[in-house]
């Protein structure tokens, strides 16, 4: 092999590399910003990359862009059909179902997958608050028992359908069972959020898993070392727990602004990292400051990947 053609292999190798480190250094994450209330005082305020301080293992990371839900998302309601369900918490159930798509901006795009013990591949996307009307019409309970298969395999059929990444792509699970306390299929299920750049939101009115007392409420926030609790927090979404008893609540308008208030973060890293790293975003002054003008700082949880995995 002659000089010229061995050095022009080694040159393009090398552009190669360049540019997939170049890839592997912007990295993309989603973060969910919650209010409390729902709504700031004055008006959702907008951040900007100087708002917000970010860190990869104590290491500080230039914020290259943060763009307030850049483009429509998509949303897959997953619904426990199964044999747990009882009358009161499938008639809520559904109600849930309809009520989201009026929650969320017009051009948010609905699929629907049910399970029982086993799961049903999710229909195709559509568009508006009607979007998944037909397909919730011609439900009913099944006398199968659910199964952690079926209902990991939705789960994860779910993720698959949105086809990629995409910043704000939400699953939105609705269901009376949620197995046992092992977390048999949890790591497998944040990598796959993390991975599509999806957050895990829900309600659950299985209150066998809780370790303490039950609520008596009809929907709470409550913190507990149940899967799907900690999985939800991990990836930016919001979980809920209830009765089954009692109106559709105000709780879905929150979730409705909760999933459509994210940012694409875009993180400028150093060097490419070869294993998972701590993420750390705060609100810096300035964002503290922008903030006071709507409401309390306080009052702004940001949520997000605690980790970045490495460059795929």
């Amino acid at each position: 092999m002659s000089r010229y053609v061995l050095s022009l292999i080694v040159l393009v190798a090398s552009l190669q590399g360049h540019a997939q480190n170049d890839g592997c250094l912007s990295r993309s994450v989603v973060m969910t910003v919650r209010a409390l209330p729902r709504k700031l005082a004055n008006g959702r305020a907008i951040l900007i990359p100087t708002d917000l301080r970010a860190r990869v293992s104590d290491r500080d990371v230039p914020v290259e862009s943060l763009v307030h839900s850049p483009n429509p998302f998509r949303v897959v309601i997953i619904l426990d059909i199964g044999a747990t369900q009882t009358r009161a918490t499938w008639d809520t159930s559904l109600a849930m179902a309809r009520a989201l798509p009026n929650e969320v901006p017009d051009d948010t795009e609905f699929s629907l997958s049910v399970f029982d013990d086993k799961a049903q591949a999710p229909t195709s996307f559509k568009r508006g608050p009607h979007a998944l009307d037909d397909s919730l019409a011609s439900l009913s309970p099944t006398k199968n028992k659910e199964s952690q298969g079926g209902l990991y395999d939705a789960l994860n059929r779910g993720i698959d359908s949105f086809g990629g990444p995409h910043p704000g792509n939400s699953i939105f699970l609705i269901t009376a069972w949620e197995g046992d306390r092992k977390r048999d299929g949890l790591d497998g299920l944040l990598r796959s959020l993390s991975e599509n750049g999806a957050r895990l939101f829900g309600v659950s009115f299985d209150q066998s898993v809780l370790p303490g007392k039950l609520t008596t409420d009809l929907y709470v926030m409550v913190t507990s070392f149940a899967a799907f609790d900690a999985a939800s927090t991990t990836s930016g979404g919001l979980w809920l727990r209830g009765t089954g008893l009692g109106p559709i609540p105000s709780a879905i308008k929150g979730m409705g602004i909760t999933m459509s208030d994210f940012y694409a973060v875009v993180l400028k890293l150093a060097q490419p990292i070869a294993q998972p790293e701590k993420l750390k975003l705060d609100l810096t002054t300035e964002g503290k400051a922008h903030l006071k003008e709507k409401g309390d700082p306080a009052d702004v949880k940001l949520f997000y990947p605690p980790e970045l995995d490495p460059c795929r």
